[in-house]
């Protein structure tokens, strides 16, 4: 049996068994690639920001769908409901790795920018990378200023915008609130429908995370037409990472951006 060593990074590593390879990186004497390990300090990276993308996506289904009102920007709306939701389904210290994880994303994505001398879109319809990671820093530590501070401190939050976000989480809970228990008072039931084309042992395990939260939102709710889920390979789309196809009611999570995001994930 090959031995593969896995480093430690904060946490545990992965048992043996639970190391996966990567496509394109060192291989054996059959042309098979080496299994490189993923640790959990790596994954939960992966994780968080699959979840919350999944979470981004889910409010512009729910935005199609039941035709609500969106007083501002789609994208950031979607951003908000991501938000709330983190806050509804997680607690204790695995909220805490997700929100951190999260933030760390939108992080990444900024300085890859700052890295690759393009420049900023500023004609895209979501906000700047930095923009998003304020707010969500904000978002999160607003909904529980006095256990959060900490957070809010860690993550570089000023002090001008850090006074207004228990303001701004309120008026987050308010807005989507009604509409998620509006749906949660017809659920549970089965309007999340998922399917992977996941391809690599790394993006198999990644389409799971993705399962799950259907599987969770599914518990909670119920919306008028079903939503498929899809974890695939999207090629000329693959620069949207995640994205809601309105009419075909479908929600697509790239397998591009699950790569993506194992590489900016801290190692």
């Amino acid at each position: 049996m090959k031995r593969v060593l896995i480093a430690v990074f904060l946490v545990l590593a992965l048992p043996v068994s639970a190391a996966v390879s990567e496509p394109g990186k060192q291989v054996d004497k059959q042309d098979k690639p080496v299994p490189v390990p993923v640790g959990e300090r790596q994954f939960s990276f992966v994780r968080a920001n699959l979840v919350s993308t999944f979470y981004h996506e889910f409010a512009h289904a729910l935005i199609d769908q039941l035709d609500l009102a969106v007083l501002g920007q789609e994208e950031d709306a979607a951003d908000v409901l991501s938000a709330v939701l983190l806050n509804r389904y997680f607690h204790g210290p695995a909220l805490f790795a997700l929100a951190h994880d999260t933030a760390f994303g939108f992080k990444a994505d900024a300085r890859a920018v700052e890295r690759s001398g393009d420049g900023w879109a500023w004609w895209d319809e979501h906000g700047l990378d930095w923009q998003r990671y304020y707010t969500f820093v904000c978002l999160f530590y607003g909904a529980d200023p006095t256990l959060r501070a900490w957070f809010a401190r860690a993550m570089g939050l000023p002090g001008s915008r850090a006074e207004r976000c228990g303001d701004e989480y309120a008026l987050a809970r308010a807005s989507w609130g009604p509409v998620l228990d509006d749906i949660s008072g017809h659920g549970p039931g089965h309007s999340l429908s998922f399917r992977s084309r996941a391809r690599s042992a790394r993006q198999q395990r990644a389409a799971e995370v993705i399962g799950t939260e259907v599987d969770r939102l599914n518990q909670s709710y119920a919306l008028p037409e079903t939503v498929k889920v899809t974890v695939r390979h999207c090629r000329a789309d693959s620069s949207l990472a995640a994205f809601y196809t309105e009419g075909r009611r479908k929600i697509t999570v790239c397998t591009e951006y699950i790569d993506d995001l194992y590489r900016q994930a801290p190692k």
